[in-house]
Parts: structure tokens; sequence; C-alpha cells
């Protein structure tokens, strides 16, 4: 990648800005998460925190891939049902199904920016 380049993202130093944004992101919700497990806070950080990254991925889709694998995401999904598990008792029913909902609009999405190795 050029130094300089015609777009925002078309250089060493804004590729690396917007990497590190994606990374405290990242950390920021599996710190969050952690807490939020193991209190069973009825909050919903990872989700809000997905859907940033999606949304970064938006304009930034080689950012989100070096920074936000696959792997990462997979983590994420799990860290929310392990929330929902230790959580959901927290909720009332109309506020879990719209999470529900919400969470299921969330996977869709970054299940797009990760295609599988087969192509399907």
């Amino acid at each position: 990648m050029a130094y300089w380049g015609n777009n925002a993202e078309d250089c060493d130093f804004a590729f690396d800005t917007v990497g590190s944004y994606i990374v405290h992101i990242k950390k920021a919700m599996l710190r969050d998460a952690a807490a939020a497990i193991e209190r069973a806070y009825p909050e919903q950080s990872i989700l809000a925190s997905l859907k940033a990254i999606c949304c970064l991925r938006d304009s930034f889709p080689k950012n989100v891939s070096c920074s936000f694998p696959r792997g990462a995401y997979e983590e994420s999904k799990q860290l929310f049902s392990e929330w929902l598990a230790a959580a959901g008792h927290n909720l009332t029913s109309a506020r879990k199904n719209t999470l529900l909902a919400e969470a299921g609009d969330i996977f869709s999405r970054c299940e797009l920016m990760y295609p599988k190795a087969d192509g399907k």
C-alpha cells in the first residue's frame, strides 16, 4: 500500500489508524462482555460493538478483515450466547425478543463480511 493514495483509506497511516479503532472496539467489547457475563448485567454492548464494526466495514472492508477476522466474530457470537444465558432472566420478554431480533440482523450482516471458503 502506498503512503499516499486517492481515497481516504489508501495510505499506510490511515489504514493503521482505522485498524486501531477496530482493535479498540474489539478489546472494549471483550472486556465489557466478560464483566456483563460475570455479573449477569442486562446490557447489550456486544451487539453495539458488532454493529459499530459492521458500520466501519461498509467503508473500510480491508481494515475489518485484518483487524477483526472471522475468529473474532465467532468469539463475539459465542460471548453473546453466554451473556444471554447469564443475563436473560434479567430482561423482560419484550426486551429480550427485541434484542434477539436485532442480534439476528447484526449476525446476518456480519456473516456477509466473512464469506465461506467454499463460496457458500
